[in-house]
């Protein structure tokens, strides 16, 4: 049977493996294991509260959390499953770097920022929905086995690095209202072969793709749209061979 902690609610506590002070979770034990249900007296998980903790299969937060710290989980090898709340608006820096068996994750509406690498190196990663209070989309760089990407209505840049070695990664279609595709933001993604643009996207970096082969880009704007995005901000010369599909015709790089 799996074991599962349930850790009683209190304003200064270190019980059960778990530190908590004044809503903040602090630290572990390193040697909890299985299902771990946080309490509702948190609002906020601290810094490597539990990085590290290789034995921990399973976390679900309470809607009491507003935000996940800096490599609040990075390490977490054994991680299979995470339940982001919606209460919670910002995931930290690495929060979640190189949990390597987490499989899916739902990044809730109420998340406005997504830190750099918050997501990095979950190599077992395959799914990730990305909720709509998102502006700017970043943190799943070294991702390997992601295949399926889903970005709901909000977000307003695709963040450098965002998907760096997703490499397994095959299409991706970016919500309209997205003004901007940053430096290498699908870098190494080298099974990409589609990727739907909005006509919204005012820039698109030299680079955003670097790495990449063989994409056919569907552009939902004009072939005139495309040529003067192209005649400000040209892409790598070295896609010239892609293939890009406007709403009324074929256009260059």
């Amino acid at each position: 049977m799996r074991q599962k902690h349930l850790v009683p609610e209190g304003t200064s506590m270190a019980t059960n493996g778990l530190t908590i002070e004044n809503g903040v979770l602090t630290k572990c034990d390193k040697g909890i294991c299985g299902e771990l249900v946080i309490p509702y007296s948190v609002t906020h998980i601290g810094s490597k509260a539990f990085s590290g903790c290789t034995g921990l299969t399973s976390v679900i937060i309470p809607d009491s959390v507003t935000s996940i710290g800096y490599c609040a989980f990075s390490g977490c090898t054994g991680l299979t499953s995470v339940t982001i709340p919606n209460s919670v608006t910002n995931i930290g820096l690495g929060a979640f770097f190189r949990c390597s068996n987490l499989t899916s994750v739902t990044i809730p509406d109420s998340v406005t920022r997504i830190c750099r690498d918050a997501f990095a190196k979950c190599t077992g990663l395959t799914s990730i929905i990305i909720g709509g209070g998102v502006e700017i989309i970043s943190g799943f760089s070294g991702c390997s086995s992601l295949t399926s990407v889903t970005i709901r209505n909000g977000a307003t840049s695709i963040g450098e690095n965002a998907f760096d070695g997703c490499s397994s990664l095959t299409s991706i279609t970016i919500p309209d209202g997205v003004g901007d595709i940053r430096q290498y933001a699908f870098k190494d993604c080298t099974s990409l072969t589609s990727v739907t643009i909005p006509d919204s996207v005012m820039v698109i970096e030299s680079r955003a793709f670097y790495g990449c082969k063989n994409i056919s880009l569907h552009y939902k704007g004009t072939v005139a749209q495309w040529d003067r995005l192209m005649e400000r901000f040209p892409l790598n010369p070295d896609n010239v061979d892609w293939l890009v599909c406007c709403r009324d015709g074929l256009a260059g790089i």
